[in-house]
């Protein structure tokens, strides 16, 4: 059964084919693909009498694959189609090729970066940053497996992928109560600075977690009571079931290596 997209993640194709659909969404992709040129392998695969037995014995030299890049042209065009016979809204073509050219042109700063500055990490997003802005690769927060997200320049993670359209702007029925908006959640005081250090509270003889007020004593006159302190303050941070990416977040800046 065929997927139809919804969803669409410049990460899942390569650069080659984000420039490819930047040109070409839009199109029919029997029109598109024609600008795809495959070559035969120079060694495909044989068996032991020399007959090639690999299934599709091509390449595709500029790194555009058909079966990769049709489905989303195919569902570009049937979107465009169905917009213009009123029957749904979507984001719209020029929505989805800012979407392309922004990770495209991260992906030039990220390479660009990583020229200047060697120690920088070839995917800024997949690490997390403590108080030093030092990166911690799979820290709290930080793109897991694959890059989803770029920076902004106040530091927020934006995400790269787009939903095509909504359940409200493809006319698909909703209940009432899933129509309703969600109520507003009481917001966490906690104050932005909470994550970046943990307070030494040394008048009263103890360590204290900024974000939950745990705290673990020490004797002001013993410098390994005070880093036993830390150790347990440490194992805190790590081991809470509350506020767990804040906990995560304040451990990587207060222990992160």
């Amino acid at each position: 059964m065929r997927t139809i997209p919804d969803r669409f993640d410049p990460v899942k194709y390569s650069l080659q084919e984000c420039e490819f659909l930047l040109k070409h969404l839009g199109e029919p992709s029997f029109e598109a693909l024609r600008d795809v040129k495959a070559a035969p392998l120079l060694n495909p695969a044989r068996n032991a009498a020399g007959h090639v037995i690999d299934r599709n014995p091509t390449y595709y030299p500029d790194g555009v694959i058909p079966s990769s890049v049709k489905p989303i042209l195919d569902r570009v065009h049937e979107l465009i189609e169905l917009e213009r016979r009123n029957v749904l809204r979507w984001v719209g073509l020029t929505a989805i090729k800012n979407c392309i050219q922004t990770y495209l042109d991260q992906q030039e700063k990220w390479i660009a970066d990583k020229k200047r500055f060697p120690a920088a990490p070839r995917f800024p997003s997949m690490s997390s940053y403590d108080g030093k802005n030092r990166p911690h690769r799979g820290g709290p927060g930080s793109d897991s497996g694959q890059v989803h997200t770029y920076f902004d320049n106040q530091g927020n993670r934006i995400p790269f992928a787009l939903d095509l359209l909504s359940a409200k702007a493809s006319g698909a029925w909703v209940p009432e109560w899933a129509a309703q908006p969600e109520p507003e959640k009481a917001s966490v005081s906690i104050p932005a600075s909470a994550t970046k250090a943990i307070i030494d509270d040394a008048p009263n003889h103890r360590l204290e977690c900024p974000v939950c007020r745990h705290t673990e004593s020490y004797r002001i006159d013993s410098r390994s009571s005070f880093n036993a302190a830390r150790g347990r303050m440490s194992k805190h941070l790590r081991t809470m079931t509350t506020e767990t990416a804040l906990h995560r977040e304040l451990y990587t800046n207060e222990f992160g290596d």
